[in-house]
């Protein structure tokens, strides 16, 4: 799936653009009004999902100007390989971070209850949220339910330890505490005990589709995501919109990675496409011929 933006007069000439390159094959996240360059007065600009190759370009009327979600430069990556063709493109040892509330333990779970569908190897789910009372109870039960192992690491020590225990028989999803985008000491503690987990971590940022914009904004400032494997959206089912949220990540230059579309675990965890999103959202509109 791959993001472009057009720009018209007004709306009905936004659409014609739309149609007359992608037909109905599009899922539009986002309308909102630009300056029309050195002139006064507004356009609107269109930000749609299309499936389709990755083309490079400069230029928002041009069509070879895209930006794609996932990237497929990435492809090759840890970050997405999947030696045993997960559907979630996933494997190894991943680790979810984000503020408080995004979603990271039922992700944690649909990831680990997924691959496990998946994989005749075993996968395993390690829990960091220990300070807090009851903070590994839910990736436990999951746990339980799925039919998965799950342990708890309070230390970077004790987790550099669980994972060499692990020993990479299969994949591991580490689940972490929140911590908001301005408590800068918890991300960094969080950074602390990630960083030396193991070879070919991948961190991956869970954000809630249902905050407002600048939650996203100041999350993906504040965990320097450009370092990261990508990002996963949650709540998508429950939000208006995400045009928003999917704008700011595409400025940060990092790949979407996967939509939470609902309560179901593990069923409801899905890659971005464009007939996900028009099925998540029948209110969002769809160009027909």
């Amino acid at each position: 799936m791959k993001i472009r933006t057009f720009t018209g007069a007004n709306l009905a000439e936004l659409m014609s653009k739309i149609r007359d390159m992608y037909g109905s094959n599009t899922a539009l996240l986002s309308v909102h009004k630009v300056p029309a360059g050195n002139s006064q007065g507004y356009m609107l600009e269109g930000m749609i999902a299309v499936e389709g190759p990755v083309l490079k370009g400069t230029s928002p009327e041009d069509p070879s100007d895209s930006t794609e979600l996932p990237a497929e430069a990435a492809a090759t990556s840890m970050a997405v390989r999947s030696t045993n063709g997960s559907n979630l493109g996933l494997s190894g040892l991943i680790a979810l971070v984000g503020p408080m509330g995004a979603g990271k333990t039922t992700t944690a779970a649909k990831i680990a209850g997924q691959l496990a569908r998946e994989n005749t190897d075993p996968v395993g789910l390690i829990s960091t949220d220990t300070e807090r009372p009851g903070g590994s109870a839910l990736l436990t039960a999951y746990a339980a339910e799925l039919g998965l192992m799950a342990t708890t690491a309070s230390s970077a020590s004790d987790l550099q330890n669980r994972i060499a225990r692990w020993n990479y028989r299969g994949p591991l999803v580490i689940d972490t505490r929140g911590c908001g985008p301005r408590d800068s000491l918890a991300i960094e503690r969080l950074e602390n005990l990630l960083k030396n987990a193991g070879p070919g971590l991948q961190r991956y940022l869970v954000l809630s589709a249902t905050e407002h914009p600048s939650v996203a904004r100041e999350s993906l400032s504040a965990y320097a995501v450009k370092e990261f494997s990508g990002v996963i959206l949650t709540r998508v089912d429950q939000a208006a919109g995400i045009g928003h949220a999917v704008e700011e990540i595409r400025k940060c230059d990092v790949q979407l990675a996967l939509l939470g579309t609902g309560e179901r675990v593990p069923e409801d965890l899905m890659r971005p496409s464009v007939s996900s999103l028009l099925a998540l959202q029948p209110r969002r509109p769809a160009f027909a011929n």
